[in-house]
């Protein structure tokens, strides 16, 4: 999962506890808007590397905070996904699966290939006699060609898009 927040949104687990079955994993990102380098110490000459950013005036600090709460069902499991903090920010969750199966219930991406979006109820994929069923679906946009996130892999990835704040439970069986 990642979302586009100032290029560092890729999912990454600040912390983990496992607690009565579950596993909680959290990270909190922070990311301020900076302003310009000092007048009264430009010197003029237009080199970047001599206004380094850590000497400039920082504001509107913006938050977020995804939790992501992992839980074992019957055949499967349940990943309750909540981001929040800073409002309208795009995120995707990624599902990647071998190569070789089928996919039921699923819209085929429009330029990237094995890329697809989960638009119905749920969707299922198929490979060698058994399927796995995920869902329900996220589609609030298009974007999975994240800033800061991995890079997709070479195989057929399903997506999930929504903005923040986001609150969704996704079931794998």
């Amino acid at each position: 999962m990642a979302s586009a927040f100032f290029g560092k949104g890729q999912f990454v687990a600040d912390e983990y506890q496992v607690e009565k079955g579950k596993i909680t994993m959290t990270s909190e990102l922070e990311a301020p808007y900076y302003q310009p380098f000092p007048k009264e110490r430009l010197l003029g000459d237009g080199v970047w590397e001599k206004m380094p950013k850590n000497e400039r005036p920082q504001s509107e600090i913006q938050k977020l905070r995804t939790t992501i709460v992992v839980s074992e069902i019957e055949k499967g499991f349940e990943l309750d996904i909540r981001v929040e903090g800073t409002e309208r920010v795009p995120l995707a969750i990624e599902l990647i699966f071998r190569p070789g199966g089928e996919f039921e219930n699923i819209s085929t991406h429009e330029v990237i290939k094995d890329a697809y979006f989960l638009k119905e109820v749920s969707g299922k994929y198929f490979l060698n006699g058994e399927y796995i069923e995920f869902g329900p679906a996220l589609h609030e946009h298009k974007w999975i060609a994240i800033r800061g996130a991995l890079p997709k892999m070479d195989a057929p990835s399903v997506y999930l898009t929504g903005f923040t704040p986001c609150n969704h439970k996704l079931r794998i069986s």
